[in-house]
């Protein structure tokens, strides 16, 4: 079963927003490297990955690994 409680043949049937969002969740708990735009300086790549209870994103900023929590999330720039 997928995250929402539907079996992965009911996507098929679900729109295209729906099967979008259902990637990009994939796609964050396998690891991707995103645009990351900072304060200060120029926006750059990090490697991203969202927690197995898909409330925490994970990225590294140099060595160190940072969390912030989906609940704090404010805009998602696509």
């Amino acid at each position: 079963m997928s995250r929402n409680g539907r079996m992965a043949s009911d996507l098929s049937r679900a729109g295209p927003v729906t099967r979008d969002i259902e990637q990009a969740i994939t796609s964050l708990k396998k690891g991707a490297y995103l645009l990351k735009y900072g304060r200060r300086g120029k926006p750059k790549f990090c490697p991203f990955r969202l927690s197995n209870d898909e409330s925490v994103l994970i990225w590294f900023s140099g060595k160190e690994e940072k969390h912030l929590k989906l609940s704090h999330v404010s805009r998602i720039i696509s």
